[in-house]
């Protein structure tokens, strides 16, 4: 009787959770999934938006040079405004062309603070990024930091966007201030190049196949020589993905990277090789990455 009795007192005791919690709970799983259903749908919205822009990109002509910023807009006629170097205090990236734009004011300069549209703003009128690209990034940025106001130092949190291998910055074991460029790694990736030199390249420029090729090479120095060597496979898309950035926005230009991966600043009379009509796209963006990443290999030392 009182095994019974107990069970019984046992068994009122779980309902009575179960009565409370259960609803909450349940209120909790069709709220997350809520969550995910309208993320998803907004990324499909993107897509679909994306890929009108890509057809009208292939039908519509190209900018003309000297004419990709608009008037009113930071660097208009290729004037941009003022450079300031980095002072005490200011939140900084392991991206050289976000802070480029912070150095340039086109970005707050203190690099706090930053909205989506902010970001987004700066993007497309800078760099010519379409703007389902630049929502598609603020978006992932919001998704994966959980802010959506960040300050660019932010993106310095390890094994989230910032990677070990990285071509600009030694990892994070060695140098723990991810906004600091690695002179040594910028002159390996300057010295790749192996595009020829043109009017439009006096140096050079470096080619997407010396990107994977040097990505390559990071990975397995890094793998060699860093104790807590680690790198996922998004990360090593997101590597791909930045990468192909050097080569679309600033055209793998030699001396234009020099001065923008090493002094974070945009050369005087600059202007973004993106000149498609609509902006640089979700689609243009992917398929370059992906033809980066395909030619990243296992290399021993």
């Amino acid at each position: 009787m009182i095994y019974l009795v107990d069970r019984l007192r046992l068994l009122s005791k779980l309902t009575g959770w179960a009565l409370l919690k259960l609803p909450l709970s349940l209120l909790s799983i069709v709220v997350w999934l809520g969550k995910k259903l309208q993320g998803l749908l907004v990324f499909l919205g993107l897509l679909i938006w994306d890929f009108g822009l890509s057809l009208s990109n292939v039908v519509t002509p190209r900018l003309k040079k000297g004419s990709v910023v608009k008037e009113g807009k930071a660097g208009y006629k290729r004037i941009w405004p003022e450079f300031i170097q980095r002072q005490p205090g200011d939140s900084r990236s392991p991206c050289p062309g976000l802070n480029a734009l912070a150095n340039h004011g086109i970005l707050p300069r203190d690099g706090r603070n930053i909205t989506k549209e902010m970001f987004q703003k700066a993007l497309e009128d800078a760099f010519n990024f379409s703007p389902t690209l630049t929502r598609n990034t603020t978006n992932t940025v919001e998704a994966l930091y959980g802010h959506s106001v960040i300050d660019l130092e932010h993106l310095c949190c390890h094994n989230i966007i910032e990677h070990d291998g990285s071509l600009t910055r030694r990892d994070a074991w060695f140098e723990p201030n991810q906004t600091i460029p690695d002179r040594h790694l910028i002159e390996d990736l300057l010295n790749s190049a192996s595009g020829p030199v043109s009017a439009e390249h006096p140096e050079g420029h470096i080619t997407p196949m010396d990107l994977s090729r040097q990505l390559s090479l990071r990975f397995a120095h890094s793998k060699k020589e860093n104790p807590v060597f680690s790198i996922s496979t998004s990360q090593k898309f997101f590597a791909a993905s930045n990468s192909s950035l050097l080569y679309e926005v600033f055209h793998g230009d030699v001396a234009t990277l020099r001065t923008v991966l090493n002094e974070e600043r945009l050369p005087e009379n600059f202007e973004t090789s993106l000149r498609t009509r609509n902006g640089y796209t979700i689609l243009d963006f992917t398929l370059r990455s992906i033809e980066i990443a395909l030619g990243v290999h296992t290399v021993k030392l």
